[in-house]
């Protein structure tokens, strides 16, 4: 949809369909919000595509779902994230989650969507209190939480999505802990653990041998001071299951 402007020029209003071009994917938001609703406690939920991320290798800009929710009372993000992550396959989901008290409106009532804020990636109101890894898992997951979301310190009960996450990066994360636990993780298994406390507590619980994960764990941690060749060794046999 465009209008005229005074000086004779088309401005672009948006789509009339409610349809948006997500990685290559052409995604029905309205579909997203249908689902958002469903939630327990959801009054109101919309989803609009914001800021822009980069494909590595391919020089494509891919815009970036989020999700706008206003709650009746009290806030029950990751309930919801769960919900999204089961009823919607992963490039639908809002890479984040933006609470408000209120939805901004047009002055014929409509929701304003150029007037919804952009996602702020700094620590949110509410967000629990900083608890360090407790052990080699949880610390090898903060080290790739940290490194893929680029923040400096993140504790076992921060959310990957809270924190910036978005499906791109997760689907970097979770093709990483299968390169380096040699286990076999699921996408959806990250939407439904999303904290390092969570998600340890999952992994250890597929790992095929007991102690597996702590010794691949505890062998990454001790890496930096060995060779190429000690390395390779090391993680070979840490990643050794019996027949």
């Amino acid at each position: 949809m465009v209008r005229w402007r005074g000086g004779g020029e088309l401005e672009d209003v948006g789509r009339r369909d409610g349809q948006v071009k997500v990685r290559g994917y052409r995604v029905e938001v309205g579909e997203i919000e249908g689902v958002m609703r469903e939630q327990e406690g959801v009054r109101e939920a919309v989803v609009e595509v914001r800021g822009k991320v980069s494909v590595e290798g391919d020089g494509v800009g891919h815009g970036r779902l989020v999700g706008y929710v206003v709650w009746e009372q009290g806030e029950r993000t990751e309930e919801l994230r769960r919900l999204l992550g089961k009823r919607l396959p992963e490039y639908m989901v809002p890479g984040q989650i933006v609470c408000l008290e209120e939805l901004p409106l047009t002055g014929n009532g409509k929701v304003d969507r150029r007037a919804l804020p952009d996602p702020d990636h700094s620590e949110p109101a509410g967000a629990p209190a900083f608890v360090a890894p407790r052990g080699p898992v949880e610390e090898v997951l903060a080290a790739l939480w940290e490194d893929i979301l680029d923040v400096e310190q993140v504790g076992v009960h921060d959310s990957f999505f809270t924190l910036g996450g978005h499906s791109l990066l997760a689907v970097q994360l979770t093709s990483r802990i299968r390169e380096i636990f040699k286990i076999d993780l699921v996408l959806r298994v990250l939407f439904e653990a999303p904290t390092i406390a969570q998600l340890a507590e999952r992994l250890l619980a597929m790992e095929p041998v007991p102690g597996q994960l702590e010794r691949i764990a505890g062998i990454l941690e001790r890496i930096d001071e060995m060779t190429p060749e000690e390395q390779a060794t090391a993680l070979g046999a840490a990643g050794e299951v019996p027949a």
